[in-house]
């Protein structure tokens, strides 16, 4: 088997895998709401001539593709979902209605019409023929009355008188598997949107044109051709209902133009729209729903940039991007203690040599022992002196916690002790000095004095241990919140060289 035929081989088999595991997938039950959107996909025409023989490996890939891309692409939506219905839409749909009901209005006038002719040319002249004849006006009068009724409905319908509603998306036949087929003749009754296109085989690449028509009216709302490689079927089918779901739920949208700098950087860029990967059209602009949007932009070699903006305001926005390039800086540690190993910006480096980081700042993790780490940010390249923690800031904190609270309980334990003995001072000074004032200073006031004088002396010990502890425990704190700042990261200070200082 020739190489080209082994790949298209390879393809049908991936596709028919591919197969099987959307047929164990059960969709979403559908709501129990009767106000339903019944969304389908019909299987996709192909235009490339290699289909009519069913033996080539090209007709085999075809035969597989055109049925599995619709598959995957409503497998890929999510629901339960909202469609949003405008006033718009919901006019046409009565304009529509009220246009076939007014044919089929006509014809029964002129069938009722017809037959009247046709009784009055050949029925007999009798009481039978006047009761028949009456009979046929009254029902060509009524079919006009309805007739004319509908026209006058139709003329008078004004987008004013409908209001924006929501109806449930729904899956033909609740399932991703199943494809609709077209009535030969008029338009699906049992369908809202389907989604339809057609295929093209070139070499490893698949071209798919991809439409949405809503009915009825057989309107197309989405019309646009996607190129991808055969063996990325899946993720690009994810694009594309990425793309069609805004449309499918009829939300207002919104284009973005993106204007890259520098210039090199537009064929490599990487462009994330909320987490999901896009890619911008000719003009390089997307269309995305009328929200919040979170943009990210990706390129090797330079700095990655973000934005959070609200595109809900405009038709469209132009988003300008001047991407940093990156800075190849050297970078060298030097400690006051040696290194164990050496971790920046998620990367180990050995701490005895050199290494290189594209960016600064940057952060790192300097270990010593496998209790013992110091978390650092590096501002400037060249050669960088660190400190490293020498012990486990963990127990280190514990530590001083456990002696800031031993010196909060001691000093707590001291103030009763404080407190008694100048209360007892103070009581001891007042009765020596009431009872010399009253009784003279004999000796009994002599020992009264004595013993406020030693009162003194106890209360001034007991005040100064507790002002002491007062003291330890402010110092006590101080040295806490210093350990708890050795979790932050250090900054490492720049060596300056011999030449650079002269």
């Amino acid at each position: 088997m020739s190489k080209i035929s082994s790949r298209y081989f390879i393809v049908a088999l991936m596709c028919v895998m591919i197969h099987i595991s959307l047929f164990s997938q059960s969709n979403m039950s559908k709501d129990e709401s009767n106000d339903e959107w019944i969304l389908a996909a019909s299987s996709f025409t192909v235009d490339q001539e290699e289909v009519a023989d069913a033996e080539t490996p090209v007709s085999l890939a075809l035969t597989e593709i055109k049925d599995l891309l619709p598959k995957l692409i409503l497998s890929n939506i999510n629901l339960p979902a909202i469609r949003k219905v405008k006033p718009e839409e919901l006019l046409s749909r009565e304009k529509l209605d009220l246009e076939s009901s007014y044919i089929s209005l006509v014809s029964t006038y002129e069938s009722k019409l017809e037959t009247k002719d046709t009784l009055i040319i050949t029925a007999k002249e009798d009481d039978d023929f006047k009761d028949q004849l009456e009979e046929a006006e009254e029902a060509v009068l009524e079919a006009k009355k309805e007739l004319e009724e509908t026209d006058l409905k139709r003329k008078e319908l004004n987008v004013q008188d409908f209001t924006e509603t929501s109806e449930n998306i729904v899956l033909y036949k609740d399932d991703s598997s199943v494809l609709f087929t077209m009535p030969k003749t008029g338009e699906p009754n049992t369908i809202q949107g389907l989604i339809t296109g057609s295929i093209q085989l070139v070499g490893e690449y698949c071209h798919a044109k991809i439409q949405l028509v809503l009915y009825p009216g057989s309107k197309i709302l989405y019309d646009e051709t996607f190129t991808f490689r055969v063996n990325e079927i899946k993720s690009n089918a994810a694009q594309i209902t990425r793309k069609l779901l805004p449309v499918i739920q009829n939300e207002d949208v919104v284009s973005i133009l993106f204007q890259l700098a520098p210039k090199e950087v537009s064929d490599a860029i990487e462009i994330r729209v909320d987490g999901e990967l896009v890619e911008l059209d000719s003009n390089n602009a997307i269309v995305v729903s009328r929200n919040w949007h979170k943009i990210s932009f990706n390129c090797d070699g330079y700095a990655t940039a973000q934005t959070l903006a609200n595109f809900s305001e405009e038709d469209s926005y132009t988003v300008q991007i001047n991407l940093r390039k990156l800075k190849i800086n050297e970078i060298k540690i030097d400690s006051s203690i040696p290194l164990k190993s050496l971790f920046v910006n998620g990367l180990e480096f050995n701490p005895e040599e050199p290494f290189l980081v594209d960016f600064l700042p940057a952060m790192g993790q300097a270990v010593i022992s496998p209790n013992a780490a110091t978390y650092f940010i590096i501002t400037d390249d060249g050669n960088q002196f660190l400190k490293p923690n020498t012990q486990d800031i963990s127990d280190y904190i514990e530590k001083r916690r456990r002696l800031m609270y031993t010196s909060y309980g001691a000093l707590l334990l001291s103030f009763p002790f404080s407190f008694i003995t100048y209360g007892m001072y103070i009581d001891a000074n007042y009765s020596a000095y009431s009872y010399g004032i009253n009784n003279g200073y004999d000796d009994t006031y002599t020992n009264l004095v004595e013993k406020q004088d030693n009162l003194e002396k106890v209360s001034n010990v007991t005040m100064a241990i507790s002002i002491g502890l007062g003291v330890n425990l402010a110092y006590q704190f101080v040295r806490y919140i210093l350990a708890v700042n050795k979790v932050l990261p250090k900054k490492t200070k720049t060596i300056k060289s011999a030449s650079t200082e002269e």
